[in-house]
């Protein structure tokens, strides 16, 4: 069985490599602050993004139940500060981001098209 903490703190390390691997420079950001209000990561290119990262055995992004909770989740955590990005990867497949806008159901991209994108963009909408 494997343990879902140690599994969450890998995918929290592995999307920060992948931000890194972008040009977007980031850790994870639980252990360095810690607490609930904390982002999975922290990003220094994108400070207004509060990143929320999902590594589950499975693909989630079509289950209403779990992607509604990790939403609310993540908007609770950004403190309406900040916009709510869902990372998300399950076993074999690439990451996705789920980009979690106000009276829009969130809406995915695979993480290369959303880190493609350009940051004016992203920094417009925060």
């Amino acid at each position: 069985m494997t343990n879902s903490r140690a599994k969450g703190a890998r995918g929290e390390l592995e999307f920060a490599k992948l931000l890194t691997a972008a040009g977007h420079p980031a850790e994870r950001g639980v252990q360095h602050a810690g607490g609930v209000e904390s982002p999975d990561v922290r990003c220094s290119s994108m400070p207004g993004v509060h990143w929320e990262v999902k590594r589950m055995k499975d693909n989630c992004m079509s289950a209403p139940a779990a992607v509604a909770d990790w939403r609310a989740q993540a908007e609770r955590d950004a403190g309406g500060k900040k916009i709510a990005v869902i990372a998300h990867r399950w076993n074999n497949g690439p990451w996705w981001c789920g980009l979690c806008l106000p009276g829009l159901p969130v809406i995915w991209l695979r993480a290369d098209a959303f880190l493609a994108a350009p940051l004016s963009i992203i920094e417009r909408l925060t």
